[in-house]
């Protein structure tokens, strides 16, 4: 099988925590890449960059066509980071697929065990058009690699490692939402769970590593940028439903949205409206009371 993995590196203050965890991603990638060839799998690694940063893409990586489009265009934004959209990345990864049988995007933090691309293959020949590969987080105090590898680390509730299928690409709605800031997982969640099936949400296993859990992008100055991303997520939510029907009525999407709906605070009523119907209804009492 042959496989294509996209991730976006970035020119980080040197000797900083995020080039320290990019740098283990990066080794992790390359070691993950060589154990899969000597199994059958080969892996083409890219990287979806802003022109400044291609100075840290190894040789060993193939760097697409450089990103445009950042936060920094949006002046309302608070957060003065240099955030791509996920969208951006994903079409620089799908447009350099070759002969590749899916294409995985993953965050520049996200280390990889060495077997993870041979594990990725398997679940593709099972059938799955989409996963989602929750990391696990380990102490950030290790210093080596096979320190990491060995850690068995703790279940971490987000999204931040994702598998599309070839079949997948024409039917993803990715919204314009920035890498960074939250929500932006939750839309390529919902695009696996409506768009991608059979989908899988690989939570237990050991494929992934992230050292320490600080969350550096949930903090005042990211909100704005979240913000704008929650109302994407909240866009597509309505698009899905005006599709497909009312997501807790759905038995396929629903188990894999119930904590996007919690932490939106959508109350769950089953039998109930969609979530596009309802909105246009109040749009329409609004409207009926102004006249």
């Amino acid at each position: 099988m042959k496989l294509a993995h996209i991730i976006n590196p970035v020119n980080f203050t040197k000797g900083s925590e995020h080039e320290r965890a990019q740098l283990i991603t990066l080794e992790s990638l390359y070691r993950a890449q060589d154990y899969a060839s000597k199994r059958g799998v080969e892996v083409r690694l890219l990287s979806a960059q802003f022109p400044e940063d291609r100075k840290v893409v190894p040789d060993w990586m193939e760097a697409t066509r450089d990103l445009k489009t950042s936060s920094l265009d949006y002046p309302e934004f608070l957060d003065k980071r240099k955030l791509p959209l996920i969208s951006d990345i994903i079409e620089r990864g799908i447009e350099s697929i070759k002969d590749e049988e899916a294409l995985i995007y993953s965050n520049i933090d996200i280390a990889l065990q060495p077997y993870f691309y041979v594990r990725v293959a398997e679940k593709l020949k099972e059938g799955n058009n989409a996963l989602s590969i929750t990391r696990r987080t380990i102490p950030e105090n290790l210093t080596s690699l096979e320190e990491m590898y060995a850690q068995v680390g703790s279940k971490h509730p987000g999204d931040d490692c994702f598998v599309f299928a070839y079949n997948s690409f024409d039917k993803l709605n990715l919204k314009p939402v920035f890498v960074g800031a939250a929500w932006f997982d939750r839309i390529l969640l919902l695009n696996c769970a409506a768009f991608c099936h059979p989908f899988e949400k690989i939570r237990d296993e050991q494929l992934t590593f992230h050292l320490g859990d600080d969350r550096s992008w949930f903090n005042e100055k990211t909100r704005t940028v979240a913000s704008s991303n929650k109302d994407y997520l909240i866009e597509l939510i309505s698009e899905i439903e005006a599709e497909q029907g009312y997501c807790p009525n759905n038995s396929t999407l629903w188990p894999h949205v119930m904590s996007i709906y919690d932490k939106l605070g959508f109350v769950v009523e089953r039998n109930h409206q969609s979530f596009f119907t309802r909105v246009n209804q109040k749009i329409k009492r609004t409207f009926s009371r102004s006249k």
